[in-house]
């Protein structure tokens, strides 16, 4: 419900408005003359800018976000918090192509990766670690949607021309392979157990 500079959207009791060229030199808000919506990108792009994190890794800059609990990038993570982030971010790919350059060539993708040490004291070389969780099924979806919301948000059509034959990969293994894909039901499904990190309670 907004409008550009020179036209004002009518809702039930408010008027909404968004001045276009405020928008481009100071980036994304929102102008409501009510706090709670006012606040609200702002609140959300502090909230996403605590959780970057920033590695090396082959000489080569990533740039993603994280949840808070862990110094590691989760293609999980990464693919709701672009929907957020898309708005704001200057660095929306690299994230994306590092997955991508790490695909296997089945065409499986990592849950996540990390150059920070998870388990001290006995990890406290230098190094980069991927991890795949062999119970989750949503990976390569969640690849393939991250690639989209970036390439949506840049509308750099040669990067995801070039990205296609990876997503490709990507879904054909996850409707291939017998841990992930039921031929019977023609689903996605994962392997031993409908929990994420296959916990069990005991009375």
């Amino acid at each position: 419900m907004f409008a550009d500079s020179h036209e004002v959207l009518k809702s039930s009791r408010i008027l909404y408005t968004m001045d276009m060229d405020m928008a481009e030199k100071r980036g994304t808000y929102v102008r409501t003359g009510r706090s709670e919506f006012d606040e609200l990108v702002p609140r959300i792009r502090d909230f996403l800018e605590q959780d970057r994190l920033e590695v090396v890794i082959d000489g080569k800059p990533i740039r993603g976000y994280r949840a808070p609990d862990a110094r590691s990038i989760w293609i999980r993570d990464y693919s709701d918090m672009l929907r957020g982030l898309r708005y704001f971010e200057p660095d929306l790919k690299s994230t994306v192509e590092h997955f991508a350059e790490t695909q296997a060539r089945n065409g499986r993708i990592f849950d996540y990766f990390t150059t920070f040490p998870e388990k001290l004291p006995c990890e406290r070389e230098n190094w980069t670690k991927y991890v795949r969780v062999p119970v989750e099924a949503d990976v390569e979806f969640r690849f393939v949607k991250a690639a989209w919301l970036a390439w949506q948000a840049t509308g750099d059509d040669d990067w995801i021309q070039g990205l296609i034959p990876v997503l490709e990969r990507a879904l054909d293994y996850v409707r291939t392979h017998p841990w992930r894909w039921d031929e019977e039901a023609g689903l996605v499904k994962r392997p031993y157990t409908i929990d994420t990190w296959e916990e069990g309670t005991h009375d």
